[in-house]
């Protein structure tokens, strides 16, 4: 492998620079588990079903993910607005959770 092209990959591995992702796809839930990161989803909903749960106020989740397969967030919906958005970004050595409540208040922390 050429000497350059490993030195340029060595610098940006440690760079700690979030990892790109391409072709986002979107999937709805009736339920995640908070406590692991990222948060574990399970009971798929269509997204008529989403659309329906909103319209009645009922909650859901609303999942993104990379092509890749990571997560890269999951917002809460709840009386048909958002209950809670968090964005996960993968980085080196970690993800950096950001959690922006119904509020507007932003909490971060890392997880390995």
């Amino acid at each position: 492998m050429n000497n350059k092209l490993i030195l340029t990959i060595g610098m940006f591995l440690l760079s700690g620079k979030s990892f790109a992702c391409e072709n986002i796809t979107s999937n709805y839930f009736a339920w995640a588990g908070l406590k692991t990161v990222p948060a574990s989803v399970g009971e798929p909903l269509t997204e008529f079903e989403a659309k329906q749960r909103h319209e009645s106020g009922a909650a859901y989740y609303k999942q993104t993910i990379c092509e890749s397969g990571q997560v890269k967030s999951l917002t809460k919906y709840y009386a048909g607005k958002v209950f809670f958005h968090t964005e996960y970004s993968h980085e080196v050595g970690g993800i950096l959770i950001t959690t922006t409540n119904s509020e507007g208040k932003v909490a971060k922390h890392h997880a390995k």
